[in-house]
């Protein structure tokens, strides 16, 4: 079968059915189901079908995948890899693919043949048969497999056969002998199966993914007896255009007398390529900054009184004040110290400023101090009030001494 108009069989009353009206019949329904899994849907592994070594022995586990053609593979039990396929194919590395097979059952039994001498296939068992090749490239370019003709690859309407000699190899991954009996598995490139959707809603709360879809105006979903508001995008005709978001509601519905919810979008993607994030924001891991800044546009939502009790960096806008703090969160915490240095190229670390709180009095009352390594270069003015620390006794000994050593050196003739 291709991609020509769809043809549905039509049955009257009294009508004389053969033999064709039956397969036209079953390939009807084959083509329409064959058509939705690669029109609405992109080929590839559904589940399963990992290649595994186990206990010595390589296999392809049970699993399910569709090929280009939209014909389903499924593969009920495990199927052996034999090791003799290096050898036979002089080689260390195999690709292992996934094909449509069809295999004609003996003919009918005794009362059910065909008038037809030629009999005929009774049943047939669609099978996948597991393809072992050498490996050809490091890299499997596995969207475009071998053999499947560019026009085919690159039809607007997606193309569907019934026929086995039409191949659609659905990589499956590579394995590679590293020493005799050792072999190493890749399963990196195998190609898994999509949607093709522009709006994707959960069926049992009102969680949205749009991609590549603008909401120009709010829109609403009901969904048990609450209605939904998902707010609309900006507008489609600036580069500020909203072209994927997640949406998601900030509380379930408790209520009973809530009826009407606001959705906010939680995550999205403008034209432009800006990415915006609503509500806390939670990164296990580190987070790099490339070719751009960290910008505080609108100050955070704290006051003088309801402050973050864990490190931050925040700016907040009081009565005649505009700040950017680095905030070390709550004072109790011993031992926090803001620092500031550099590493060098094998990774230690050389502290030049250190701020933390600490007892200098012994009165059990913290108080910010600041500790500089190294030397200190002023520019300008230094303001504000000094302590002045008077020298013990002993100091001032001693420095007299120094002093008066010095002038009685300099006193001597030649």
């Amino acid at each position: 079968m291709t991609a020509t108009p769809v043809s549905r069989v039509h049955y009257f009353d009294k009508q004389f059915l053969r033999v064709n009206e039956f397969r036209d019949e079953q390939l009807y329904q084959l083509g329409l189901r064959r058509r939705h899994n690669v029109a609405l849907h992109m080929w590839g592994i559904v589940n399963g079908l990992e290649l595994a070594n186990e206990e010595g022995t390589l296999v392809v586990r049970p699993g399910m995948a569709i090929d280009g053609y939209g014909r389903e593979l499924l593969l009920p039990d495990k199927k052996r890899i034999a090791p003799e396929n290096f050898d036979d194919l002089a080689t260390d590395r195999l690709d292992i693919w996934l094909v449509y097979g069809r295999h004609d059952n003996p003919g009918a039994p005794t009362g059910y043949r065909s008038c037809d001498a030629a009999g005929g296939a009774y049943r047939s068992d669609e099978v996948p048969e597991v393809l072992v090749e050498r490996a050809l490239s490091n890299i499997v370019d596995a969207r475009t497999p071998p053999d499947v003709p560019e026009q085919v690859l690159n039809a607007p309407v997606p193309d569907v056969s019934d026929d086995p000699r039409q191949q659609w190899r659905v990589y499956l991954g590579r394995i590679t002998r590293t020493e005799p009996g050792q072999y190493s598995i890749d399963l990196s490139q195998r190609p898994y199966v999509g949607v093709v959707a522009e709006v994707i809603d959960h069926p049992g709360n009102a969680t949205r993914v749009e991609v590549g879809r603008q909401s120009v105006e709010d829109e609403e979903r009901s969904l048990g007896g609450v209605t939904y508001v998902y707010e609309k995008g900006e507008d489609p005709a600036n580069d500020q255009s909203r072209r994927f978001a997640v949406f998601v509601p900030e509380h379930l519905v408790a209520d009973e007398t809530e009826t009407r919810v606001v959705v906010p979008s939680r995550f999205e993607i403008l034209q432009d390529g800006t990415i915006r994030m609503r509500g806390r924001t939670v990164i296990n891991g580190n987070l790099r900054v490339a070719s751009g800044a960290i910008q505080f546009v609108e100050p955070a939502a704290f006051t003088a009184e309801n402050t973050p009790q864990v490190p931050s960096i925040y700016r907040i806008q009081e009565t005649g004040s505009d700040q950017l703090r680095v905030d070390l969160g709550a004072e109790m915490t011993l031992n926090r110290q803001f620092v500031i240095g550099f590493s060098d190229a094998e990774g230690k670390f050389t502290p030049c400023v250190k701020l933390e709180l600490k007892d200098t009095t012994g009165s059990g009352t913290l108080a910010p101090v600041m500790t500089i390594f190294g030397d200190l270069k002023v520019e300008g003015l230094l303001q504000g009030d000094y302590v002045p620390r008077r020298l013990s006794e002993e100091a001032t000994t001693a420095l007299l001494a120094s002093f008066q050593a010095g002038v009685a050196a300099g006193n001597v003739g030649p």
